[in-house]
């Protein structure tokens, strides 16, 4: 291999990156800190050494010792790092994590996509670089919840339970702080506070990449992982916005007979999540999502006098108008979960509050003003 072969695959590599958009080329460059730029810069003087290697045998006789008789000529050896260094970079590029010295700039880059409503962006590297490690944070996240909240707390008077809960929280927070030394996790960590969290990027989630919740929302089935507000807002902006795979989701659940409705399959991810195991539905309160958006929908139906959730006509435009309604979506979620919580023998009166409320708006005043003859 010639010294101009070296260049030409170097400076082919070099317009390669000069090529990607600013958004990937931050986010390659962001998996290098200086230890790596000094080993790639490393790799380079050699193969340029190698490559002059008669050159430098005659000026520098040390290097002699690297001369050994039966060995690949110099040429063959620069062939070897040249290609060894591109193995790595392109590892590097597919494969590699970020550093952990650059977890700050990875935040202001994720924020600054999620600012500019790149959703695109930020979703496809959440979900290459981080989404199973979120994942793995959250089991591990649990397993510390669990570990750090013994049986007997459940039987102590409220003053006892007070006395120990400093000591709790002490050992928690230093598992915790040991899980996050990991800098794969940490990264986790960082990505679920700052971004899965954000209501900006549920809001993105729901309404174009829903599925980059499902494995999350699974995991928070116990009290120490429950996170009421993600889970909340990302369900009630999917029944808001009427999105069309929940809404299909719901519809064949209600379709099949009449003792199978509760029974949700790992093909309805969406209503999966939630509804495989009800810990994730109580724990999170999941019902307050969809009976806010029937009572908000209800409220603005009346007040407009539209009453086509309450006396449809027949036809097949007004079933799927129906069907697009957060109140028949609210009535088939609640219908499923409670008939699941009492075949599991579940006890949770979780549906009680919004029925009762759904009712109300039902039997306002403005009920018998738009239909004066009732």
């Amino acid at each position: 291999m010639a010294l101009s072969d070296s260049l030409t695959v170097l400076s082919i590599l070099v317009a390669v990156i000069a090529l990607l958009s600013e958004e990937n080329r931050k986010l390659f460059l962001l998996k290098f800190d200086w230890r790596h730029w000094v080993g790639i810069g490393g790799v380079v003087f050699l193969i340029h050494i190698v490559l002059g290697f008669n050159w430098v045998l005659g000026h520098i006789p040390v290097f002699s010792v690297f001369a050994i008789n039966g060995w690949p000529m110099p040429g063959t050896w620069a062939y070897l790092f040249t290609m060894g260094l591109l193995l790595y970079l392109f590892y590097k590029i597919a494969y590699s994590p970020f550093s952990p010295k650059k977890i700050e700039e990875v935040k202001a880059l994720y924020r600054s996509l999620l600012l500019k409503n790149d959703g695109d962006k930020l979703v496809n590297a959440i979900q290459k670089y981080h989404l199973a490690d979120v994942g793995d944070y959250l089991v591990q996240l649990k397993a510390i919840e669990e570990s750090c909240r013994p049986a007997q707390m459940e039987r102590l008077t409220p003053e006892d339970a007070i006395h120990r809960y400093p000591q709790i929280k002490e050992i928690r927070d230093r598992e915790i702080a040991k899980l996050k030394s990991k800098t794969r996790l940490d990264y986790s960590a960082m990505v679920y506070k700052d971004i899965i969290q954000n209501h900006r990027f549920i809001e993105i989630a729901a309404n174009t990449y829903p599925l980059v919740y499902v494995d999350i929302i699974k995991r928070l089935n116990t009290k120490g992982t429950a996170d009421r507000r993600v889970v909340q807002t990302f369900y009630k902006s999917l029944v808001k916005n009427n999105h069309g795979q929940l809404g299909e989701e719901l519809r064949s659940l209600h379709s099949r007979d009449f003792g199978h409705q509760f029974y949700v399959t790992d093909d309805q991810p969406l209503l999966f999540a939630i509804v495989d195991d009800l810990n994730v539905t109580i724990h999170n309160e999941v019902w307050k999502a969809f009976g806010d958006a029937a009572i908000e929908e209800l409220k603005t139906k009346l007040n407009w006098g539209s009453l086509l959730m309450i006396e449809p006509p027949l036809g097949q435009h007004e079933d799927i108008e129906i069907w697009n309604s957060a109140t028949k979506k609210t009535i088939v979620f609640f219908d499923c979960v409670v008939r699941k919580a009492i075949i599991t023998q579940v006890k949770s009166n979780m549906h009680l509050y919004y029925c009762t409320d759904i009712l109300r708006e039902l039997t306002t005043p403005t009920l018998r003003y738009i239909h004066p003859g009732n």
